[in-house]
């Protein structure tokens, strides 16, 4: 069996500087600092009340995947959905893997094309996750960058 790695439950660095630029600033429980190193609760505070460490110059605040997508879902109504074809057979038009969508405002504005089928799938859900989020920082800078 393979051992179960904590570290995927979260984002990587460069997605965490991307989504400190953006206004991430919500309290986690892990940060970079500038040297990307990882730190837990510099400031000696109790298990589950977090820090905004975004609040600082030094250090980045390092959300869950999960806190990640809350925050595209609160400040830029972007909806993630993440698809398993890998329990089928796989065709010509849908492989075996891992996609996903992104929806604004109940509309599909990325994942599908115009046959409504999936152009990308990827081998885990892992892999997915981490290349959605990677298109929700594209799209929220985008939509920062057109209300500016």
């Amino acid at each position: 069996m393979e051992s179960y790695n904590i570290r995927k439950l979260f984002v990587t660095y460069e997605q965490a500087i991307e989504l400190k630029s953006l206004g991430f600033n919500y309290p986690t429980f892990f940060c970079f600092d500038k040297c990307q190193m990882r730190s837990c609760n510099l400031d000696g505070q109790e298990m589950f009340d977090g820090i905004n460490y975004n609040n600082s110059a030094y250090y980045t605040s390092q959300p869950s995947k999960q806190q990640c997508l809350q925050f595209f879902r609160d400040n830029y109504s972007l909806y993630h959905n993440i698809y398993n074809y890998t329990h089928s057979e796989p065709t010509d038009k849908i492989p075996c893997g891992f996609t996903f969508s992104i929806d604004e405002d109940w509309t599909c504005i990325v994942g599908k094309n115009k046959d409504g089928l999936f152009d990308t799938y990827y081998n885990n859900y892992e892999e997915a996750e981490d290349a959605c989020i990677n298109r929700l920082i594209e799209l929220a800078k985008y939509k920062k960058n057109s209300d500016d």
